[in-house]
């Protein structure tokens, strides 16, 4: 992938004389990086990562003798640093707040 503010389409990199192969996409440290510098595959990814982990911790949320107080800890440990994992570099926009918003929502109805 090269990521320039132009447009370049027809550049090739090469190491030791083998053509390096030329993505739309990767996953470095956990994070998905694209060419266009866009956030929303990346948190659409950590909403998934994130529901996953609350379907798994479901019993504990479904739990009548478990306090609302024990369960909005175990969602902010558990859940919500799974979800902002590697927020500090997002670029928000109203579209990614609105879907981080409604994941928060949906979370709070099932705790």
């Amino acid at each position: 992938m090269i990521i320039s503010k132009e447009n370049i389409n027809k550049a090739h990199l090469y190491i030791n004389g083998t053509q390096l192969e030329r993505v739309k996409q990767y996953c470095y440290l956990g994070t998905i990086i694209n060419e266009q510098w866009s956030n929303l595959q990346e948190i659409m990814c950590r909403i998934g990562k994130a529901r996953t982990v609350f379907n798994k911790m479901s019993a504990i949320f479904k739990s009548h003798n478990i306090s609302l107080y024990t369960k909005m800890r175990h969602l902010r440990c558990c859940v919500f640093s799974v979800l902002l994992y590697g927020a500090e570099t997002w670029t928000l926009t109203d579209i990614t707040i609105k879907k981080l918003e409604a994941f928060e929502v949906w979370l709070y109805r099932r705790s």
